[in-house]
């Protein structure tokens, strides 16, 4: 039985696919806390094959920021994806060595990206391999006093089709 081959944006690892990418901003004109929605892809992916659909008409679109606002009523979040190399092929995401790495700089970048704004609440939305990342940095995070805010702000992990075992 022979499977269809991906295409290349399916298994598109490029730069353009990795690091903290705002989807959409937090809403200056309001006083109601804000909370910072993170989703972060699986193995094998990137956001645009994880978080997108491709309408009939060709167009792309991105359920984060089309339909999440709407369904869990949040107004003026900011919603971010968190891009890095999942593939098995080039970088074995699964090796130990590079999880770690991989989690270290997920930590920096969310370090970096909230340093500039008030800290509020984080949702972490995951899929597959990806909510394995988030639980590491978030272990490292509250063991590591540079991230130890990252830690306290993590309100809520959502896991879609999450392993149930650690790398």
């Amino acid at each position: 039985m022979s499977s269809k081959p991906k295409s290349p944006e399916m298994t598109d690892q490029s730069e353009d696919h990795v690091g903290l990418k705002v989807l959409r901003e937090i809403s200056t004109n309001t006083e109601e806390p804000s909370v910072d929605i993170i989703a972060v892809h699986g193995l094998n992916s990137n956001h645009q094959i994880t978080w997108c659909k491709e309408e009939e008409d060709g167009a792309s679109s991105c359920w984060l920021t089309s339909d999440l606002p709407e369904f869990v009523s949040i107004k003026h979040g900011r919603i971010m994806t968190y891009g890095y190399q999942s593939d098995l092929c080039t970088q074995n995401i699964l090796d130990e060595a590079n999880f770690e790495i991989a989690a270290v700089r997920f930590l920096e970048e969310i370090r970096a990206k909230r340093k500039k704004e008030s800290v509020g609440p984080i949702v972490f939305l995951c899929h597959s391999i990806g909510g394995l990342l988030v639980e590491k940095a978030l272990w490292m995070a509250n063991h590591d006093k540079k991230f130890i805010q990252i830690a306290h702000s993590a309100r809520l992990v959502v896991r879609i089709a999450m392993p149930d075992h650690r790398i």
